[in-house]
């Protein structure tokens, strides 16, 4: 025993045993049983903490819906579910519940240029909620967790599930999803005495009680808006390995009923002997098995030293481990678990620092030591504190100090404390690259510093952050418009453009350039996109590019809805655009595409002067027109001389509302009248009020007719706002088309903070992001409007109105709906939204960008 007045001295004698260790180290003997891991068949450290949390109090309260769905980040490519990355849903009861495919992830800090280039799977337990996590360096958070009970059923009564359906972790799940990253449940069932081993085996060795566990834990990954799920069963009772496969192919085979794309994976101890690997990572089984690479020192051991040696000359290491792993399964399907704790063993004073193999005679167990802790005492360096030190041999950080008694030790002596720093986890980091496996685990988030910014979470980001190439920029010139009467260019029902409907997940392409007007070396165009005849809702991809697993949406609808959205969309450099149907295998529909202009990259056209939102047309007011318009009878407005719309404009952009019908069917608008026309503008059920954003020639004398396409003697009232107009000259601006980028997310925080209320204008920037410039005089892109305590309309537009005369999109109440459009930008570049309700209700609002003027 020490007392304080000894220890200058003492560590004088530190510094001297310290030179030892390293002429010691360097001849080290063979290892005595290079299979032996005593983490393999002790209880592990997620066990033991789950038993010593178990009865702590916590105040969790109540969760609300999860509201923003999971789109998969920039550059993710790790498969799931034998896929490649897609969209998941949010929580049931949101408005968004189907992926919400109307836009790429926002924009983020330090994020929006980079992905990873391997999986990092970081385990957040309940106990650390509240940590702030830096989602950029994580792919995957899993949250930890939720018992079973042996017949199957979760349990419902502990902190795990008390946690999970909290409003912290409702929180977690919409901030990880705004940054592309997963959040999966975490379900576990321990057998590391008998009672759990009793558990595990009724629950795995009955059929009945394996898919009550899998249909409640698939149910509840659907319920709660997660992204999959991790199996925390260690080790494997005797007698029930293939119970397990069975098991784990029951738990996939249930949550591609929910929903396909949620990723599956499972814990296996470091030794794996009672995981049939093979066949748990098989296909219709889990994505990935995580290796718990930790505790492989533990109990008594021969010698202090790391409890995740990289390699070592004495002890079963990480390379043992995941070469024995890589002889069972791809690398591709293993992700490697490193600790973000360390271990401190108490010690004598003459072997503080002690040279392996020599006995470091230490008293009892050791502690296990977080890491934001173990990084403080290595920092310190004075008279009870040696500082960090390397151990070169197994590759870890380690230090000894004077610890009192219960300080990570039992009695008032010197410890020894090892752990992974920067430099032990980007070496570990560096061999992962070289074995080419699928990623790196983390046990567990917030042990590092609770702040998110620490020094292991910067090693990720140097080590697996990978730059996303950036869009193509815009041609400095810009692209002016040339407006053309409505053509059909796609009706996949009479075989124009493409024959037969479209499947589900397979893209189609079609022909553009050279049809309808609309030359060779066009690269964009403008038209309305019609979805028509689906046998499942979801949502439509329309782009230049084939896409199997689209990030953006053009078009959300139900099943059997005919619905339309006008657009600005690029064209391929072979000038076709490629559609892909976004739903459920097996799913089809029908889909139908009008173009009304086309961009070149010269002078030749027109360019654009943005406008406040006027009304022009209002048939229920006799503004534009005096009355309703009667079925299959064209009306003409005048545009030019009305709402700063000048003699000479050639087209404007705009948007189309339609109410008040006795029957559904279509509007047609263009610049001359047609009785019957062969297009159609926006579709429409008797009694909707539903707008559509468009751009629209005019006609040589400056005016627009309308036709209601609908059965003799049925009636509908109209309405149109103009948002800007094209002049055949060079006066106004050309148009820079961006990849889309979300700006505005309200659920998210971005752009905004919180619901819009009712009546009351909301202000958010526009230029400065999603590569909008300074300067910018209007944008085009989608606004969605979502989880809407009542119905009724959006207005948008460069100034903030309070009760605005027009309006850019209605819905009714827990509609998700979107509408394409044309805005003009303030003088600072911002846009202004107001919801027109009534007093108290609250909406979101979803803003992406997809060009600018």
């Amino acid at each position: 025993m020490f007392d304080r007045v000894s220890l200058p001295p003492l560590r004088i004698a530190l510094a001297i045993a310290l030179a030892a260790t390293t002429a010691l180290a360097a001849t080290p003997p063979a290892k005595a049983d290079s299979t032996a891991a005593p983490q393999a068949t002790a209880p592990s450290i997620q066990y033991q903490e789950a038993l010593s949390h178990a009865s702590d109090t916590y105040s969790f309260s109540p969760g609300g819906v999860v509201t923003v769905p999971f789109r998969p980040r920039a550059g993710d490519s790790i498969a799931v579910d034998g896929m490649a990355p897609a969209a998941n849903p949010a929580g049931e009861g949101s408005a968004a519940a189907a992926p919400d495919l109307t836009g790429p992830s926002p924009v983020r800090p330090n994020a929006a240029a980079t992905s990873l280039r391997r999986e990092v799977l970081g385990f957040l337990p309940y106990w650390e909620l509240g940590s702030t996590l830096d989602y950029t360096t994580l792919s995957t958070v899993a949250y930890f967790g939720i018992d079973l009970n042996g017949d199957g059923t979760l349990n419902k009564s502990g902190n795990g599930w008390n946690g999970w359906i909290g409003s912290t972790m409702t929180s977690v799940i919409n901030s990880a999803h705004v940054y592309g990253t997963r959040v999966a449940l975490t379900v576990q069932s321990f057998a590391w005495d008998g009672p759990g081993i009793a558990a595990q085996t009724a629950l795995l060795s009955s059929p009945t009680a394996s898919l009550t566990a899998a249909q409640q834990i698939a149910a509840e990954v659907g319920r709660r808006g997660a992204d999959g799920v991790d199996l925390d069963f260690e080790p494997i009772a005797p007698g029930q390995s293939n119970n397990y496969v069975a098991f784990v192919k029951t738990m996939r085979a249930e949550l591609d009923k929910v929903h396909p794309g949620y990723e599956l994976t499972f814990c296996a101890t470091g030794r794996p002997n009672t995981y049939d690997l093979a066949n748990l990572l098989a296909p219709g089984a889990a994505d990935a098995v995580f290796i718990m690479g930790y505790d492989f020192r533990g109990g008594s051991p021969g010698n202090t030293g790391s409890i995740d040696p990289l390699t070592s000359p004495w002890i079963y290491d990480l390379t043992d481990a995941v070469n024995r792993f890589i002889a069972q399964a791809p690398a591709s399907t293993i992700i490697l678990g490193l600790p973000w704790y360390g271990h401190a063993w108490s010690t004598n004073a003459s072997n503080a620092v002690n040279a392996p193999p020599a006995d470091p005679a230490t008293y009892g167990q050791p502690a296990a030591v977080y890491y934001s802790t173990a990084a403080g005492l290595a920092a310190m360096n004075d008279s009870a504190h040696l500082g960090k030190l390397y151990d070169t041999v197994e590759q870890t950080a380690w230090t000894a100090y004077y610890g009192q008694a219960g300080d990570y030790g039992p009695q008032a002596t010197w410890r020894e404390l090892y752990f992974d720093d920067a430099q032990a986890l980007g070496a570990r980091l560096d061999a992962i690259d070289a074995w080419n496996l699928r990623g790196v685990g983390i046990w567990a988030l917030g042990y590092d510093n609770n702040n998110g910014d620490g020094d292991l979470t910067q090693t990720i980001a140097a080590k697996l952050q990978t730059p996303v190439a950036p869009a193509p920029p815009p041609v400095s010139a810009g692209a002016t418009y040339h407006p053309l009467a409505p053509a059909r260019l796609l009706d996949t029902r009479s075989g124009n453009g493409l024959s037969g409907k479209l499947s589900a997940n397979t893209p189609r392409t079609f022909a553009v350039s050279g049809r309808g007007g609309v030359p060779a070396g066009a690269t964009a165009v403008t038209g309305n996109l019609t979805v028509t005849g689906s046998s499942a809702g979801w949502a439509i991809y329309l782009g230049p590019d084939p896409v199997a697993s689209p990030t953006s949406s053009t078009i959300n609808f139900k099943a059997g809805d005919t619905l339309a959205n006008g657009l600005t969309v690029a064209l391929s450099a072979t000038g076709s655009l490629s559609a892909t149907y976004i739903s459920t295998a097996g799913n089809t529909t029908d889909l139908v595409f009008d173009v009304t202009g086309y961009f070149t990259p010269d002078a030749s056209g027109a360019t654009y002067h943005p406008l406040a939102p006027a009304r022009l047309l209002d048939t229920r007011s006799g503004n534009g027109l005096s009355g309703k318009l009667s079925a299959n009878t064209p009306r003409t407005f005048a545009v030019s001389g009305r709402g700063g719309v000048p003699a000479g404009a050639t087209a404007v952009t705009g948007n189309l509302t339609v109410t008040g019908s006795s029957a559904g069917w279509a509007i047609y608008l263009g610049p001359d009248p047609v009785a019957s026309p062969t297009s159609s503008t926006i579709n429409f059920k008797a009694g909707d009020t539903l707008a559509n954003g468009l751009t629209v020639a005019l006609s040589a004398t400056g005016s627009l007719s309308a036709t209601y396409i609908s059965t003799a003697g049925k009636t509908t009232d109209l309405v149109f706002d103009v948002t800007g107009y094209f002049t055949p000259d060079a006066a106004g601006a050309t148009y820079h088309p961006l990849a889309p980028a979300r700006l505005l997310d309200t659920r998210a925080g971005n752009g905004l903070s919180g619901k819009l209320s009712a009546n009351t204008p909301a202000t958010f920037a526009v230029t400065g992001g999603g590569g909008v410039p300074a300067g910018a005089t209007a944008v085009t892109g989608n606004l969605t409007v979502t989880g809407s305590s009542s119905g009724w309309a959006i207005y948008i537009g460069p100034d903030p109105v309070a009760s605005p005369t027009s309006s850019t999109i209605n819905f009714v109440t827990g509609d998700v709906k979107a509408n394409g459009l044309t805005v003009a930008l303030s003088a600072t570049g911002t846009l202004s939204a107001t919801y027109i309700s009534t007093a108290g209700k609250t909406t979101d609002l979803v803003f992406d960008v997809t060009g600018y003027f």
